[in-house]
């Protein structure tokens, strides 16, 4: 592939450059309307990559437990905050989350790691 860099006075554009990292990686959690599990929403700003369109694998298991690791893709608008609502999450319960970015270049570098403890699955009947 050769690469492609298209300037203007707002923007270059480069098909040759693989993203950053995700930065600003961070989770909010809440007991979810199924009964037992915590809904969370886990949300992260793209690194630079190139002015060109990019896709997000992020990866999400309990912490210290490899096999329960999962994957997801998720594409975003460019220049964007990025969000994806994950559900059925035990409560009480440690998770590790990071994301992968791609573009038409490749994979790019890894955001950290970020963990995050769920919530206790509380709910209240007020009369």
């Amino acid at each position: 592939m050769w690469p492609l860099t298209a300037k203007n006075q707002l923007r270059c554009i480069s098909s040759g450059v693989t993203p950053d990292k995700p930065i600003e990686l961070d989770a909010e959690g809440k007991p979810a309307e199924n009964a037992g599990s915590i809904q969370l929403n886990l949300t992260w700003t793209p690194g630079y990559g190139g002015g060109v369109e990019q896709t997000f694998s992020v990866f999400y298991g309990k912490e210290g437990n490899p096999e329960s690791v999962i994957s997801t893709e998720v594409e975003c608008n460019l220049n964007r905050l990025c969000s994806l609502t994950i559900e059925n999450l035990e409560p009480e319960t440690t998770y590790e989350f990071y994301v992968r970015p791609k573009n038409i270049a490749g994979f790019g570098q890894t955001s950290q790691t970020l963990k995050y403890k769920t919530p206790g699955n509380y709910w209240y009947l007020i009369f």
